[in-house]
Parts: C-alpha cells; sequence; structure tokens
C-alpha cells in the first residue's frame, strides 16, 4: 500500500471502505479555535485520515496543576480518548457534561455524541489520543 490509499469520490481523503496510511504531522493546539497552546504538550494530527486522530504527547513530566487550555464542546459524533502510558504516569482532567473526571493512564473515555466535553492535562508524561468516530467529511472536523 502506498501513500494513503484509494481515494473517495471527491478526492479529499481515502474511502471509507479502503485500508490506508495517514501520517501524523505536527500542529500548534491553538490552531483549532477551542484550543490554547502549553509548553508540556506536542500535538499531532493525522493527514488524509477517513476519521479525523489527534495525538497528544507530552515528553516531560508535567508537574501537578490545574491546566484549561481545551474549551468545553460538543459533536455531533462519538469520540473515543485514550491516556496511554505506564499505570498512573499520565493524569487528564475530564469533562463530561456536567461531570468532571480524573483519568489516569492506561485509560480509555468514551464521549457520545451529542456531550458537552474538554480534556485538559493534569500531570505527568505519556499520550493522549483523540479519535472522532463519524462518517469521513470532507471539510475540516468540527
Amino acid at each position: 500500500m502506498e501513500g494513503t490509499g484509494g481515494r473517495d469520490s471527491d478526492g479529499v481523503g481515502p474511502a471509507a471502505h479502503e485500508a490506508s496510511v495517514s501520517a501524523l504531522v505536527p500542529r500548534a493546539l491553538s490552531s483549532t479555535a477551542r484550543y490554547r497552546d502549553i509548553p508540556e504538550l506536542r500535538r499531532l494530527e493525522a493527514v488524509g485520515s477517513p476519521t479525523h486522530v489527534m495525538v497528544h504527547h507530552i515528553d516531560g513530566v508535567a508537574t501537578d496543576e490545574h491546566r484549561d487550555y481545551c474549551d468545553a464542546h460538543v459533536h455531533p459524533f462519538a469520540e473515543l480518548n485514550l491516556v496511554l502510558g505506564e499505570p498512573g504516569a499520565l493524569t487528564y482532567e475530564i469533562v463530561l457534561a456536567d461531570e468532571t473526571i480524573v483519568v489516569s493512564s492506561p485509560s480509555t473515555v468514551w464521549i457520545p455524541a451529542g456531550v458537552p466535553h474538554s480534556a485538559n492535562l493534569r500531570s505527568g508524561t505519556g499520550t493522549f489520543v483523540a479519535v472522532y468516530l463519524a462518517e469521513p467529511q470532507a471539510g475540516p472536523p468540527a
């Protein structure tokens, strides 16, 4: 398989029924309106993927503090978050509607469509992955 596989009918990305490989490229958090940049976090985003994938990598150990860099938002589709790292090494504060939970690695968080949510690094080192579970869309992610 070369590049990103086949293209869908509008040429935007791979067709949903075809296998593909997508590069992860650096992108500033602030390139999306609901985020503000923080020095502890390095963001990578899948290019050409049939769904939106973001990888937030924390290289050094982030001290335990409240970071409010992701505003609450809603999607018309479900989202899956993965908090990856050695057991207890990475901690995120997740807001789901009116509930705030603290999640440590390794864990997953399922966010149904229409639920207001946000995810903010609390402490540690590891990787946070967000995957939008939706049909491929021609425009930028919601």
